[in-house]
């Protein structure tokens, strides 16, 4: 069990889907407004009209860990993050594949993978977020 931050909680109720966090995560991550850049997205459901968060959980027992042949994904075992190296990545994408979430995706951009690391404990997106939609908690 680890002891740190957790992860990102999102307030579905409270987003107004201006993506003020998608391009404040672009310019931490990237130094770039490019929102296809974010660790973060925010999708509109087609049915509902509500705006929907995809980014990684940090989950407790995760996929994207358990599918990487090369221990290029661990989950720091202090803040609980799900830390991704770049220098052991093989670029077989499983991780993509055992993430039930969708939160870590490839970026053909910068050709690798890209996952929310919480921004070592202070995410550029939810101090953007003007609505208080996204805040750091404990899982």
């Amino acid at each position: 069990m680890h002891k740190g931050v957790g992860a990102i909680h999102y307030q579905r109720e409270r987003c107004q889907g201006c993506l003020s966090c998608m391009v404040a995560c672009a310019q931490q991550k990237s130094a770039t407004n490019d929102i296809t850049q974010s660790r973060i997205r925010i999708l509109m459901d087609e049915v509902s009209g509500a705006f929907e968060v995809v980014l990684c959980l940090q989950c407790s027992d995760p996929g994207c860990v358990g599918t990487c042949p090369s221990g290029a994904l661990t989950k720091n075992g202090e803040t609980g993050v799900i830390e991704w190296d770049d220098r052991r990545c093989v670029g077989c994408l499983l991780c993509t594949v055992g993430c039930a979430y969708a939160g870590i995706v490839y970026e053909a951009e910068v050709g690798h993978v890209i996952k929310c690391d919480i921004c070592a404990g202070r995410p550029a997106c939810s101090a953007a977020c003007a609505h208080n939609a996204l805040a750091l908690g404990t899982v």
